[in-house]
């Protein structure tokens, strides 16, 4: 998956702040009403350009379910939100707005060599 975003207009970064950006996804299963697994994150730094462009990322952490809730699911949304870190004060999780849905198949191919 390619991403690009540019922070330096959709929020108030200011470069004395870090930003910690969360692509996360949500779906619903049978046993649980909301499952939330975030896929990656990213600490922008202090003077950091604000402007990523990430191609090819693949997700940071385990993409998994306790059971087979993610096989066959028309209705996975990805969102994505992200903290300003402030020197001193409350941490606020801003969410963006919108998101996308993805159907996943029913059958996956392990790519995996031995």
């Amino acid at each position: 998956m390619d991403l690009g975003m540019d922070y330096s207009t959709k929020c108030q970064f200011k470069p004395e702040n870090n930003m910690k950006i969360t692509p996360e996804t949500e779906y619903a299963t049978e046993k649980n009403t909301l499952n939330q697994v975030v896929l990656w994150d990213k600490i922008l730094q202090r003077g950091e350009n604000p402007r990523l462009n990430l191609p090819n990322v693949s997700p940071k952490y385990l993409f998994l379910d306790d059971g087979n809730g993610l096989k066959g699911n028309q209705n996975v949304s990805l969102s994505l939100s992200w903290n300003i870190v402030p020197n001193a004060g409350i941490l606020y999780l801003i969410p963006a707005s919108g998101q996308k849905v993805i159907p996943l198949p029913e059958n996956y191919d392990n790519l995996r060599s031995c």
